[in-house]
């Protein structure tokens, strides 16, 4: 098994941690778990994105610590669904004991999903998920109430008998949680019928950069603009840029979802009026947990817990519970 996590490392640019390696680890006696021997593989969508990678460095650090015998496989799916579907395969023909997967897009990775469980291999969906239930299991935050808490929010911003111009940062179409946040927004103002008006409707790919330029057209419309909801804290940072650069940071709110430390600074900052706070760390650690229950045989199921909201009145709460990810290496 070990023979073959190498393969993997030069075929496919992943990181791996080897059995001798993890014998040689930081962890003490009593801090493991476990001494279990299994290979895990881990797709993770994109770790250009601040909140995934920050997932992976706390996997990382928990898995060195409590499992030293578990080899796990880290792979990038770089934000292509293709990359994951070649990740999943080469996973598959490994015959690891289980795969941990961040699905960029729910319907292409769904067949790859079937064909390692009909292989014998557990998988657990960590943050998103395929379109059905195959016999995965899943790890996250549950997307709707989070976004209609966030719309929610924005309504205690401004006069109740004003209506407010709202401009709409969407993820990657037909991503899960594109589909997910939106349909929770559109649940609170179908609600509030009256509330608000959609000025702009538009993606910016989950993108810091994207979510300025985006931002940086809407701005020079001419649009009147009171609120920007962003569906990720990367969009609504490159969103409160373009407005800090424009002057006009007093007049426009702007919230966004993850909780990563940059947009929770900006809370504290007041670029940001809020963000949804998810425990990325400890989604992370339920799914791995998830895989070493279903490699012993154990019955699992779905762990979900909830997203916060972070605003100026705890913002205090949040940035310390971020600091541990400093220290952690990639």
């Amino acid at each position: 098994m070990a023979l073959v996590g190498a393969v993997c490392l030069g075929s496919l640019g992943g990181c791996a941690k080897t059995k001798k390696e993890a014998k040689n680890s930081s962890s003490s006696e009593e801090d493991v778990y476990d001494d279990m021997e299994a290979t895990i593989g881990i797709s993770f969508q994109d770790l250009s994105n601040e909140f995934v990678s920050n997932k992976k460095k706390a996997l990382m650090d928990y898995v060195d610590k409590h499992y030293p015998n578990i080899e796990v496989l880290y792979l990038d799916g770089a934000g292509d669904a293709s990359t994951q579907v070649s990740q999943m395969e080469t996973f598959i023909n490994q015959k690891v004991d289980a795969i941990i997967c961040n699905p960029q897009e729910s319907t292409a990775l769904q067949p790859y999903y079937e064909s390692a469980i009909a292989a014998g291999i557990p998988v657990v969906s960590d943050g998103t998920d395929v379109d059905d239930k195959v016999g995965q299991v899943w790890s996250s935050c549950p997307d709707v109430p989070g976004a209609e808490e966030q719309v929610k929010y924005l309504m205690t911003l401004f006069p109740e008998e004003q209506e407010i111009d709202v401009a709409i940062m969407r993820g990657v179409i037909g991503h899960q949680a594109e589909i997910l946040r939106s349909e929770g927004y559109d649940n609170v103002m179908k609600e509030n019928s009256g509330k608000f008006n959609i000025v702009f409707d538009q993606t910016a790919n989950y993108s810091r950069e994207e979510g300025l330029q985006l931002m940086e057209n809407w701005l020079s419309s001419g649009t009147h603009i009171d609120a920007v909801l962003a569906q990720n804290d990367e969009m609504a940072l490159g969103a409160a840029e373009a407005i800090k650069s424009a002057g006009k940071e007093d007049e426009i709110k702007v919230l966004g979802i993850d909780g990563i430390k940059d947009a929770v600074q900006g809370v504290k900052n007041k670029t940001l009026a809020a963000t949804l706070y998810q425990d990325g760390t400890q989604i992370i650690i339920n799914s791995f947990e998830l895989a070493v229950k279903s490699i012993k045989g154990e019955t699992v199921s779905d762990i979900s817990i909830p997203q916060e909201l972070c605003t100026s009145d705890n913002v205090d709460t949040y940035l310390e519970k971020l600091e541990y990810l400093d220290g952690l290496s990639n």
